[in-house]
């Protein structure tokens, strides 16, 4: 930083600090002290406005490398006034002594350091996600009929009772695979959402209602929309509840977690492998008390 810049940013600060706004005039004072390192004249201005702001713990160490390299009293006095327990006389009594850059400008007073406004999410992103959950559940669609036309899949024929009892079949499985879905999505992606830093919640059971609540809204729609699809056109319905639910849920998981582009890769990634985990698991579990009732009964 050229010396004409940083004289303007010590003028700057200083007239920031007169007009009592300590939080803006300690941004320039940071920037002239990564210019102009174990400058005393920066340090103790930026004591002064972290006293100011409430901000005792930043303070101090300031004021110690004022004490150790430049003996500094104005920084004596202050590490008392930040630390009353090592105090014999009142705070009244003290006097800041020595000539210095910033003259005292009052009594001491405590502001908030200003906060930053919520992050809100790109207003490209909403129409973006459904867009692509759209075109998705679109090549659902119409692959079938694709297939039909490259003469790679026969045409359907008439439904028969063998074919009817197969779809009440796979409306069984349908829905039993609904409900384990639901029960271990909600803890797997719970634990996706930790490796993002999104969980909505600090305890346990509010994160399990808050993202079984989400995931249920996600299923129910994907159940619906996979179930006209199945209506409307020669779908298989496990497979295209298994796609559209996938796509369902990252759109919704997306908008009610603001996810950016690389925290829904990470999220996706992660919840397939968790997700692969518990089924194997599950499925093991489940394989095995189904075998030792058949030998039990058999």
């Amino acid at each position: 930083m050229e010396m004409p810049t940083g004289r303007q940013d010590f003028e700057e600060a200083d007239r920031l600090f007169r007009s009592g706004q300590y939080a803006h005039a300690l941004v320039h004072l940071e920037r002239l002290n990564a210019c102009y390192p174990n400058t005393k004249n920066v340090l103790f201005p930026m004591a002064m406005c972290m006293e100011r702001l409430g901000r005792p713990e930043e303070a101090l160490p300031i004021c110690s490398t004022l004490i150790q390299q430049f003996r500094d009293p104005r920084a004596q006095e202050m590490q008392l006034r930040l630390r009353p327990s090592l105090m014999d006389t009142p705070l009244d009594s003290l006097e800041i002594e020595g000539e210095y850059d910033l003259p005292d400008l009052g009594p001491i007073t405590t502001v908030p350091v200003p906060q930053q406004e919520e992050e809100k999410p790109p207003a490209w992103k909403t129409p973006l996600l459904l867009g692509g959950a759209l075109v998705m559940v679109t090549l659902i669609l119409l692959v079938p009929f694709l297939l039909e036309s490259l003469g790679l899949k026969e045409a359907p024929t008439p439904s028969t009772p063998s074919s009817q009892s197969v779809s009440l079949l796979q409306l069984g499985v349908f829905m039993i695979s609904f409900m384990v879905f639901q029960g271990l999505g909600t803890g797997v992606a719970s634990l996706a959402l930790a490796t993002v830093n999104k969980l909505p919640s600090n305890s346990i059971s509010g994160v399990l209602l808050h993202v079984g609540g989400t995931l249920l809204g996600a299923n129910i729609a994907s159940a619906i929309i996979s179930l006209i699809l199945t209506v409307v056109a020669p779908l298989d319905l496990l497979m295209t509840m298994f796609v559209v639910e996938h796509v369902v849920m990252m759109t919704v998981f997306s908008l009610t977690y603001r996810f950016r582009i690389g925290d829904g890769l990470v999220f996706l990634l992660f919840f397939s492998i968790f997700m692969c985990v518990a089924g194997f698991s599950v499925a093991i579990v489940f394989g095995t008390g189904i075998g030792v009732v058949t030998v039990l009964f058999s």
